[in-house]
């Protein structure tokens, strides 16, 4: 009988009632959970912010900015002064930091000496020690040189905030973050070199490609295993299965104190990250993957060193924790993937007021409405009105033109289809628009402007017009030796066709005669033809996609299945002709 009443209970309805109750009460338990855990809340003046680094007494040098002041700038990071950038995150490190620069210096000074062009800093951040670990690190500076440089934290921040000081005020081409404990043998950085010049289709180094490569010491997990207790054993595969489900499913060991940024990456994710604890790789990781970063996971030599700061199981929950955290409050919208650019004062920062309509119990209904319905996998217009806002200090109506794209800064008051009724009147939307002169040089070569109440495309469109009018070198023909692309050989020459060439048309003759390539009748011509050094410019591509052997088993993006999967411009190479070289103050 209880058997014959279990089952009856066990209906489809029941079932969806109970699923939908338990989903619910999780949701709101996540919720009350990220209500109740703080996290730190920095804005972008935090990040530009002019920083010293420590002297012991007295005040340093002034560090490097990687970000530009202005957001609107492109690129949105300051050019670098050295190759790679060292930062070292240390916290009560007075025993075990001294080997690690030692073993670090060593390498870095040989490489110097062996190649001229190679230079470098170390950045060590002292989280708010309260032994001599920042002294330690003047000492070896005065002894070097001082490519050593201290970056003293007053208070701890913990290892995601040291790391991120210390790479937001880091000068290298090439940033590379490393543990104090030495426990990663430094010269396995030319590992992760290598691996970033595959990505990059370099050489050389390119600052602007945007990737990631990890240390890994996945290859060691068996053997750690086997010396590790069962208790830890447990719980170590535990968190894996916790990163598998909440943040990522292609890098196999995400907490290893050896990773190497490209300038432009570490421009673009530091200043989003909020977690500054143990788990911020994660959070690292998981925006890498969220904006299609490309990450590459290359094993390294490792040792257990002991000293860990990590308290046994007490870290672990607190990792735990914020794991689960960080893919809920990005789910729902609590964090977003932007830096706020335009901050509102602070003494009404945290003050929203209830509209009249809502009683408060209402009130406080709708964001958790907000956010269950989402949880829920739900999609939802969040387009609404908005009051006009003030331009002086939030200048979101503005579209800026660049060379290769357009700043697309909207807001609902410059969209003409929210603000008219009735059929779209082009007269009435161009008495809107205004041509701001902000930069005009003497002998006219050169024009700034500002667009204001434009939409994207119409600014998209009018840059075209005015790259199409502007006299400059193009690409006229395109000849192909091989193309196994996915790419039809039509669509890719009108692409490489539209790329810009940075070159000063003033400097050759115009062609007399058109260049030799498929004539009227679709025939291929039989050979390239003899450039011009006066008239004609040469460049030549030749990118080969392979499979990349090490690509996790779970890999799925093309960039990780496949070396060189994407092909940039940067793959073209120039091909001086004649006296090009000396006549040319630069590469085109």
């Amino acid at each position: 009988m209880l058997l014959n009443a279990l089952f009856g209970l066990l209906t489809f309805e029941n079932l969806c009632l109970c699923g939908f109750t338990i989903a619910t009460m999780a949701c709101g338990a996540l919720f009350l959970l990220s209500s109740v855990v703080p996290w730190p809340k920095r804005k972008r003046r935090d990040f530009i912010a002019s920083t010293s680094s420590y002297e012991g007494k007295g005040e340093g040098a002034r560090l490097t900015n990687l970000l530009r002041e202005d957001p609107h700038d492109r690129p949105c990071f300051t050019e670098s002064s050295v190759y790679l950038s060292v930062v070292v995150p240390a916290m009560n490190e007075q025993e075990r930091l001294p080997k690690m620069l030692d073993e670090c210096l060593e390498y870095l000074l040989e490489r110097k000496r062996n190649d001229d062009d190679f230079t470098f800093e170390v950045l060590v951040v002292d989280d708010g020690s309260t032994d001599r670990t920042a002294d330690i690190g003047v000492e070896y500076g005065r002894k070097h040189n001082g490519v050593v440089r201290v970056i003293k934290l007053e208070k701890n921040l913990g290892k995601g905030g040291a790391v991120r000081n210390g790479a937001l005020h880091s000068s290298g081409k090439l940033i590379l973050f490393a543990d104090a404990d030495g426990a990663t043998k430094f010269s396995d950085i030319e590992r992760l070199e290598k691996g970033l010049l595959r990505m990059s289709g370099g050489p050389p180094v390119d600052e602007s490609f945007p990737a990631v490569i990890i240390g890994s010491r996945a290859h060691l997990e068996a053997e750690a295993v086997a010396t590790r207790s069962f208790f830890r054993t447990i719980l170590m595969h535990g968190f894996h299965l916790l990163v598998w489900l909440f943040s990522s499913r292609t890098v196999r060991d995400t907490q290893c104190g050896f990773k190497l940024f490209t300038r432009a990456s570490a421009a673009r994710v530091f200043p989003v990250l909020h977690v500054e604890r143990w788990a911020f790789d994660v959070e690292l990781i998981y925006l890498c993957e969220r904006w299609r970063i490309p990450i590459l996971e290359v094993s390294v030599t490792w040792h257990e060193v002991e000293g860990s700061k990590i308290v046994p199981v007490w870290s672990w929950l607190q990792m735990g924790r914020d794991l689960i955290l960080i893919w809920f409050r990005y789910r729902v919208g609590i964090w977003t993937d932007e830096v706020q650019e335009c901050e509102v004062a602070d003494e009404v920062a945290d003050f929203i007021p209830i509209p009249s309509q809502y009683s408060s119990v209402s009130y406080w209904f709708l964001p958790l409405e907000k956010y269950i319905f989402q949880f829920m996998g739900g999609k939802r217009s969040t387009k609404t009105k908005t009051e006009p806002m003030d331009t002086a200090t939030c200048p979101t109506n503005e579209i800026r033109m660049e060379e290769e794209r357009v700043l697309n800064t909207y807001d609902d008051n410059s969209d003409y289809a929210l603000t008219e009724a009735g059929p779209f009147d082009v007269a009435m939307y161009c008495k809107g628009i205004e041509v701001e002169i902000v930069n005009d040089t003497d002998e006219g070569m050169s024009l700034d402007f500002d667009l204001i109440n434009v939409e994207a495309p119409i600014a998209n469109a009018l840059r075209r017009v005015l790259l199409a009018e502007v006299p400059t070198m193009a690409f006229e023909k395109i000849y192909l030796y091989q193309n196994t692309s996915v790419i039809q050989d039509e669509v890719l020459c009108h692409r490489l066709g539209l790329l810009p060439i940075k070159v000063d048309p003033r400097k050759f003759l115009m062609p007399t005669e058109k260049v030799i390539g498929i004539n009227e009748h679709g025939v291929d011509c039989d050979e390239e033809p003899q450039p011009d050094p006066t008239r004609n410019l040469v460049f030549n591509i030749n990118v080969t996609c392979t499979r990349n052997r090490n690509a996790p088993s779970t890999a799925t993006e093309p960039h990780q299945l496949y070396h060189q999967s994407s092909v940039y411009s940067r793959s073209f190479k120039w091909i001086p002709c004649g006296d090009q070289v000396s006549s040319k103050s630069q590469k085109p």
